[in-house]
């Protein structure tokens, strides 16, 4: 809800005051209502687009084994959109040279990104932190307005 607060920031706060200073709470109750609302709408859309990118995922590795690094790689990358090899190896439960190449197989694709480093080498799933860093879209619940 802090993001749409804060996008709000400018227009009339003045539920919060009328609560403070004659005690009415109803304006106040319907704008965090409302807020919370809309938080939530955000972050369903924000489920879908992630759940878009799994799924394109999932359909460029579906040839390989069902059983593979890679197909298992594919849920992990919306949760943990940025990592190092060792994480992508405890995370799935593999071996290192077998997360290495499920890294390797979605570098690839042009899923993943990495670091110019060597050693400990940051993987990005760009697509991913695209959306996350994504404005969202104009409140839909226009109704915030005091």
């Amino acid at each position: 809800m802090s993001g749409l607060l804060y996008r709000n920031r400018r227009d009339d706060f003045g539920a919060p005051l009328e609560v403070q200073l004659r005690s009415r709470w109803d304006g106040c109750i319907d704008f965090f209502t409302q807020a919370a609302m809309s938080a939530c709408d955000e972050s369903m859309a924000l489920a879908a687009q992630q759940a878009a990118l799994r799924d394109d995922r999932n359909r460029r590795v579906a040839d390989r084994r069902p059983d593979s690094a890679s197909r298992k790689l594919v849920a992990a990358l919306i949760g943990t959109p940025v990592f190092i090899v060792n994480q992508v190896k405890r995370l799935l439960g593999v071996s290192f040279p077998a997360a290495n190449n499920a890294v390797a197989d979605f570098v690839s694709l042009g899923v993943l990104r990495g670091t110019a480093r060597q050693h400990n080498r940051v993987f990005v799933a760009h697509e991913a932190i695209a959306v996350l860093d994504q404005a969202p879209e104009q409140d839909r619940r226009p109704s915030l307005k005091l």
